[in-house]
């Protein structure tokens, strides 16, 4: 029988312990849902501010922003995946589908046709531009201007570096 654990029921939690499966504790469980919530909030927040202002998504806007800032608004699909954080799958399937809205081009590697580079397009380039300024705006309403209290910002620096940093098994 599975067991549906809500973000914010302890009561599934204290029957999970009961079970002598350890969950969180209360308090634990409270901050964990503060945090997924808020983070979760402020994703959705900068997500809909890009799709109403450029009509794209935060991972587009992510891939588009790592190729406009790099030479000839190309990278090799393993230097996006390692600049975005992402799985190869993750960003193969994100370029497959820009592809398919003409923001990006992919092209074998010149010399090695095992990789693959990825350009944005002038379309790409182009909606990348025009949502740079809101999406600036957005983060720091929703994100930094929060965080104006030197000691806030340098902790969630902390545990952000700290969480990039740990291992993630397969996935890297």
């Amino acid at each position: 029988m599975a067991v549906s654990l809500a973000a914010d029921d302890t009561t599934s939690n204290v029957f999970l312990m009961s079970l002598g499966t350890r969950g969180l504790t209360e308090e634990e469980q409270q901050l964990w849902t503060l945090v997924s919530s808020a983070w979760g909030k402020a994703l959705r927040t900068v997500d809909e501010a890009l799709q109403t202002g450029s009509q794209l998504s935060s991972a587009e806007f992510a891939v588009l922003s790592m190729l406009s800032a790099s030479e000839n608004q190309t990278m090799r699909l393993r230097e996006l995946c390692h600049a975005l954080k992402w799985d190869r799958s993750r960003v193969s399937h994100q370029v497959t589908r820009m592809q398919r809205r003409g923001l990006v081009a992919k092209d074998p590697s010149p010399g090695d046709g095992r990789g693959v580079l990825v350009s944005a397009t002038d379309d790409g380039v182009k909606r990348v531009a025009a949502a740079t300024p809101e999406h600036a705006k957005v983060v720091r309403r929703v994100v930094l201007e929060p965080l104006k209290d030197e000691g806030a910002a340098q902790v969630l620096e902390t545990i952000c570096r700290a969480i990039l940093q740990m291992s993630t098994g397969s996935r890297k």
